[in-house]
């Protein structure tokens, strides 16, 4: 979130130190975590980091790609089946 902060501000580097942390962190998880899909919230920050490092730090890309977005996977509830609903 921080790093889209800095994207919001043009802080073109700060943002991208901030989607490095992330990484950096998130790698330390496994591919799901309560139910976050690490893999591809890593996918969305390498994506992003490229576009910024893409253009040499001077175009920001908020505004010209899709915005991110990040869904909590489906619980899943014995026997199998999976359930949108957030655990009680």
């Amino acid at each position: 979130a921080g790093a889209f902060v800095h994207l919001q501000k043009n802080r073109l580097r700060p943002s991208v130190a901030l989607f490095n942390l992330a990484e950096a962190n998130l790698r330390r998880y496994p591919a799901v975590h309560d139910r976050l899909d690490v893999v591809r919230t890593l996918e969305l920050i390498a994506g992003w980091r490229a576009a910024i490092e893409s253009e040499g730090f001077t175009i920001n890309p908020l505004g010209r790609r899709p915005d991110p977005e990040l869904h909590p996977l489906p619980v899943s509830a014995p026997g199998g089946s999976t359930s949108t609903a957030p655990p009680r």
